[in-house]
């Protein structure tokens, strides 16, 4: 089951976009470039498999549950997460619902534990009530999601922390770190966040590659590993 995402440029909201880029000296053409010059035939590979590996671990997640539930979960817990870590965390927490369905929201957060205590009710409710639409907030979230429940076949494009380098490795603003780069992704309701997606999708028709598989390859160009960390 696939859920809204307005991450996609469009006639309504591409002022915004233009407007954003403009302000943070961000050019759709040097993300493209800079996107390009990110992949490999080695991490191509590693990106084609990526989603469908992560489906893979969701579905075997879905005991008693959905492969949806399972999959929102995973999305739930994954901000500022390595991808084994979210793994452990999801199954940790899928698992003590199974043992113990009786459990309240705050039980199972507690019996959990090791993320943000949003990011552990946000996931708990998901997996207590099977609605992922209804809790699952958040553009990179909901885009991680949708990439994850299609196996990598949805056009929607996860950006976070490591793909967030991409406008900060472009941006003609000196000194834009982080935090500057996050501020652009939100700047006028997440239009920043609209442009890199965008400039993924741009970059994809040039290769021949699905955008799942263009921002998996990148993700893993920028953070060093399939894991999601150089360290």
């Amino acid at each position: 089951m696939l859920i809204s995402v307005a991450s996609h440029l469009t006639d309504d909201n591409r002022k915004n976009v233009e407007a954003v880029m403009s302000k943070y000296g961000v050019t759709t053409e040097a993300m493209v470039d800079y996107i390009t010059g990110l992949l490999t035939s080695e991490n191509i590979v590693q990106g084609r498999s990526w989603y469908r590996e992560a489906y893979g671990f969701a579905t075997g997640l879905a005991y008693g549950i959905s492969v949806s539930t399972a999959a929102g979960v995973i999305s739930a817990l994954s901000p500022r997460m390595p991808w084994e870590r979210n793994k452990d965390l999801a199954l940790k927490m899928v698992d003590a619902y199974y043992w113990n369905p009786d459990f309240t929201i705050g039980e199972l957060v507690n019996k959990t534990g090791g993320a943000l205590r949003t990011n552990l009710f946000q996931a708990a409710q998901i997996l207590m009530t099977g609605d992922v639409d209804g809790y699952l907030t958040g553009i990179k979230r909901r885009s991680f999601y949708n990439s994850i429940v299609t196996a990598g076949q949805s056009d929607d494009v996860t950006v976070d922390v490591w793909m967030a380098r991409v406008p900060m490795a472009v941006s003609t603003q000196k000194g834009m770190d982080l935090d500057f780069s996050g501020a652009f992704l939100k700047a006028r309701n997440h239009s920043g966040y609209v442009a890199v997606a965008n400039a993924v999708r741009v970059v994809a028709a040039n290769r021949g590659l699905s955008p799942a598989t263009t921002q998996a390859a990148s993700w893993i160009a920028l953070s060093g590993s399939i894991n999601g960390s150089k360290g």
